[in-house]
């Protein structure tokens, strides 16, 4: 038989689904030479107010600059009404830390972090190549207000795992949503509105037991500015961002600018076959709102909006039960009590 006769042999054979690759060895189906390769969980876990921006298969995990919005860009004046500051928060900074893993290279290789393992995210934009050429997987699924009571137990990890728990203004403001050019948008002074992002694509997001035992006893009640609406519900601080990246490795990339050199990290799990654990964290210097006090820092959410809603119709968080108040020195921004917001 002639060497083109063989090779139209056992083309037949491997298309016939035999799993024999060509030249008559053992083989494997694409599917499974996929499933062989090596993979490496990844955890994140975002502490802090944060907006979560989701176009599919998108999930951006977004933190706001210093935030400032007036009457006038929620609505027209009325006659002899004058202007004023409706919304006033004052961003510290985000952070990102190793929290289990092995950095094995660094670029640069002298940044003054790598000891920590705590790296400054101002201006920062941060992606993960693995994720980028990864499954797109399921969009997740938000939905809010009616948000479920608060869990019983407090504690309750099991029921703290959901979405429900995290806030979203644009599903109450049906009629508009964040501005096409969110990431860009600048106030009026030409800065940006976003500090900076995390860029994630697939994996799945679920909510959290909150960071502080006081804020897993606490409920809010989201009052209208007009007081004409108010429901209670139950937040949380944290959230969880799981996936699964092809390779040995977990490969970090962040952009230039900001405080931090540092542009790209690799980082291997202790274990082989145990997930890299990341931590995002927003900080604020400030305390919590004492019991029946307003958040007022959640107000920032609606500067990411194409079309800011009239300030009248704003939901604002009013503390109405807690297990003890806040502290002081750095948290979780916008606040001890700090809520995300899920576009």
């Amino acid at each position: 038989m002639g060497l083109g006769k063989w090779a139209g042999t056992l083309a037949a054979l491997t298309l016939g689904g035999s799993g024999w690759l060509a030249f008559g060895h053992p083989g494997t189906l694409p599917a499974m030479v996929e499933a062989a390769q090596p993979s490496t969980p990844l955890e994140i876990e975002l502490v802090g107010g944060f907006a979560i921006v989701q176009a599919n298969p998108r999930l951006d995990i977004a933190y706001l600059n210093d935030t400032s919005i007036t009457l006038s860009q929620t609505r027209n004046l009325k006659p002899g009404e004058t202007d004023k500051v409706v919304c006033n928060v004052l961003q510290v900074g985000t952070q990102l830390e190793i929290v289990r893993g092995n950095i094995i290279s660094a670029i640069p290789a002298n940044a003054p972090e790598l000891p920590s393992k705590i790296f400054d995210l101002d201006e920062k934009e941060v992606t993960f190549p693995a994720l980028e050429a990864g499954p797109a997987g399921p969009a997740p699924v938000h939905t809010w207000p009616p948000v479920p009571p608060l869990p019983t137990p407090a504690s309750n990890a099991t029921q703290w795992h959901t979405l429900r728990f995290i806030p979203g203004l644009t599903k109450h403001h049906t009629g508009t949503g964040p501005a096409p050019n969110w990431f860009t948008k600048v106030n009026a002074a030409g800065v940006r509105l976003v500090n900076g992002r995390i860029r994630l694509r697939g994996g799945s997001i679920t909510g959290g037991v909150p960071s502080r035992p006081q804020m897993q006893e606490s409920h809010f009640e989201f009052r209208d500015v007009s007081n004409t609406l108010s429901f209670k519900a139950a937040v949380t601080d944290r959230a969880v961002y799981s996936a699964t990246v092809v390779g040995n490795n977990v490969v970090i990339q962040f952009s230039v600018g900001g405080n931090s050199p540092i542009r790209r990290l690799e980082v291997a799990p202790l274990v082989a076959g145990e997930a890299v654990k990341l931590r995002v964290r927003g900080n604020h210097n400030g305390m919590g709102p004492e019991p029946g006090g307003k958040l007022g820092d959640f107000c920032a959410f609606y500067s990411l909006f194409d079309d800011i809603p009239d300030h009248e119709q704003w939901l604002e968080p009013f503390l109405i039960q807690a297990g003890g108040s806040g502290g002081t020195g750095p948290q979780p921004s916008p606040g001890f009590f700090c809520p995300f917001d899920y576009f």
